[in-house]
């Protein structure tokens, strides 16, 4: 009766343990504050140049994202507010368009997401 009682201990904390490690990770807003370079992106859907040089970056503070866009040396940015559910979800609407950017992995130098659109 022991040892089957260690083996229902052993299960329950196994069990605990796995459970823990599936959790979804949470971060700060303070953790994302800042500029982020954006290092891949889409390309057109006609296939052709539109820029022949471009850059996309995203600045964030407390309270505003801005989208600033340089295309061949001229720049141009959109800036949203935003709400983050303090754990891992920003949410805004740009252009009309409303997106859910869920945070996957940030570090120093990295901020990596995935963009959902109007709820996809």
């Amino acid at each position: 009766m022991k040892k089957l009682s260690l083996l229902y201990a052993f299960l329950f904390v196994a069990a605990f343990v796995s459970c823990k490690e599936d959790e979804d990770p949470t971060f700060k807003k303070s953790d994302f504050i800042g500029k982020w370079e954006e290092t891949a992106g889409t390309p057109p859907d006609d296939d052709s140049e539109i820029c022949t040089t471009s850059k996309e970056e995203i600045e964030i503070t407390e309270t505003e994202l801005s989208i600033i866009s340089t295309c061949d040396g001229t720049s141009g940015s959109i800036d949203v507010d935003y709400t983050f559910d303090n754990k891992r979800t920003i949410n805004f609407t740009l252009i009309g368009v409303e997106v859910k950017t869920v945070i996957l992995e940030l570090s120093g130098t990295t901020l990596k997401v995935d963009n959902y659109y109007n709820g996809t």
